[in-house]
């Protein structure tokens, strides 16, 4: 259980830096803005600004939008395995709601936390066999439950009023960066989305005038 465990947190560890890089870069965006425009031809630069301004836009509206789903799958799961009686139930229920930044597959992969807190738990004699397979039970029952909950109401609501994409096209976006880039494909799906909606928004605006 141990290696199971140090792999998987290998793993959510790979996805939190790569969310901690994501802001970090994020908030640094007018210091490579104003660097980037210097290399720009003058006649250019109020084009490449106001496409670069048009992403920038979008991503942190993105940004907003997944720390918020985050933040409400966290407590939901958090709520949920402190009723089934998961050990270390709040820190199960954080790593929950990160893994769920991941799309399609990021609740099953914090799922796999619960599990290994359990078997943890069996392990120390915290709970009987029997109660270990019922709580199993409840506990699949949550992931399947939380999943349901975020695709038809929370993801959908709050991550359509921040970057404004068809549910549809994120989860093609996302099977295509499966296949193409594997994890980071999955990861970088939706932001890659959001950088193209961008484009396409200013080139329709300016296209107008």
């Amino acid at each position: 259980a141990s290696s199971i465990a140090f792999g998987f947190g290998g793993f959510v560890a790979t996805v939190a830096l790569a969310l901690i890089v994501f802001v970090y870069a994020n908030q640094s965006f007018d210091n490579y803005f104003r660097s980037f425009l210097a290399l720009v031809p003058e006649v250019q630069r109020e084009t490449v600004k106001a496409y670069m301004r048009e992403i920038d836009t979008n991503l942190q509206d993105f940004l907003k939008g997944l720390v918020t789903v985050i933040a409400i799958v966290s407590i939901i799961s958090t709520v949920a395995y402190s009723i089934i009686g998961v050990p270390f139930a709040l820190v199960i229920g954080l790593l929950a709601g990160i893994c769920n930044a991941i799309p399609t597959f990021g609740p099953f992969i914090g799922g796999g936390f619960a599990y290994i807190a359990m078997l943890m738990g069996l392990a120390a004699g915290d709970f009987g066999l029997t109660d270990f397979f019922v709580r199993c039970a409840f506990v699949l029952g949550t992931i399947l439950g939380i999943q349901t909950i975020d695709n038809s109401l929370i993801s959908p609501k709050i991550m359509s009023d921040a970057v404004d994409v068809d549910p549809l096209l994120i989860m093609f976006a996302v099977m295509v960066g499966a296949a193409v880039l594997g994890f980071w494909g999955v990861l970088l799906a939706i932001p890659i989305i959001v950088v193209i909606k961008s484009v396409i928004a200013v080139t329709n605006s300016r296209t107008k005038l």
